[in-house]
């Protein structure tokens, strides 16, 4: 008799399977060298130099891993044995996949030790969080107690993103267009989630990374605190897609005022607390 599985029950043998290889990867980047290459660029007509070395190519290998073994367990889901053709698992690739990066991105500037090895479980932590999330985020439209986990859990992956794009050495316009292709990826994950189309969720996110792009451009100008810049970023990003599910009418009118108004209360607080400190 063939086994069932529940809608919502993520079979444990796919998710050890993809968290223990993204745990060996970083491991074992520790210990690989190899001779490092500096590849040369030139964007929009400034010199971009970066180093491709034996971390790089892990990180690249562990997502190729995360985006592989995150297609596995959605198509293994019982929903997408029933209805292939409405379930695009590709879209949930899209959270683990930055979140298997900004992990690999943090710990390589770790020097080996304690920290490193505390920031490898909380990392691994945090994967197994949104790998579950997306498995019980296959049906749509998302239930509204899922929804509210996948704002949880990616949030504080474009506040790592963001935070650590405003902090590199390298020219707004990079940062720019690094910040845009993150926000807009998350932005339309965020969208389809609350029952928006494929292309609607397309168009949408690519108009919202946009403004987060121009607005990190524009930051890297100013004489701003990093913090006090990224939680501004984090409120546009959320006003947005309010404003965005809104013209919708896809939520209550009256939840949505309450909800963006008390937090654009909170953040606006926030701001002017720090820059008083």
């Amino acid at each position: 008799m063939e086994k069932k599985y529940s809608k919502t029950i993520l079979e444990i043998d796919k998710l050890s399977l993809v968290t223990s290889v993204v745990a060996l990867g970083y491991v074992v980047a520790q210990f690989l060298e190899t001779q490092s290459h500096m590849v040369k660029l030139i964007l929009f007509g400034s010199p971009l130099h970066f180093w491709v070395d034996s971390q790089t190519i892990m990180i690249l290998v562990v997502t190729a891993s995360v985006i592989s073994g995150t297609d596995m367990m959605i198509r293994s889901h019982v929903l997408f044995k029933d209805d292939h053709r409405n379930i695009r698992p590709y879209y949930h690739c899209i959270g683990p996949m930055l979140t298997a990066v900004i992990m690999g991105i943090v710990l390589d500037s770790w020097p080996m030790g304690t920290t490193w090895l505390v920031g490898l479980l909380c990392g691994m932590a945090f994967l197994t969080l949104v790998l579950i999330t997306e498995y019980r985020a296959i049906e749509l439209p998302v239930f509204h107690s899922v929804r509210i986990r996948l704002l949880a859990v990616y949030y504080p992956i474009g506040l790592l993103w963001l935070f650590w794009l405003v902090n590199i050495q390298v020219r707004a316009a990079i940062s720019a267009i690094a910040a845009m292709i993150v926000i807009g990826l998350l932005s339309f994950r965020f969208l389809h989630a609350y029952g928006l189309s494929d292309s609607r969720s397309a168009r949408n996110g690519f108009v919202i990374g946009l403004i987060i792009g121009e607005l990190v451009w524009v930051t890297g100008y100013l004489a701003l605190s990093p913090i006090v810049v990224i939680i501004s970023l984090l409120l546009v990003l959320h006003i947005s897609i309010g404003i965005i599910r809104n013209v919708s009418e896809m939520v209550n009118q009256t939840h949505s005022i309450v909800e963006y108004s008390l937090i654009t209360i909170v953040v606006v607080s926030a701001l002017v607390m720090l820059q008083i400190v």
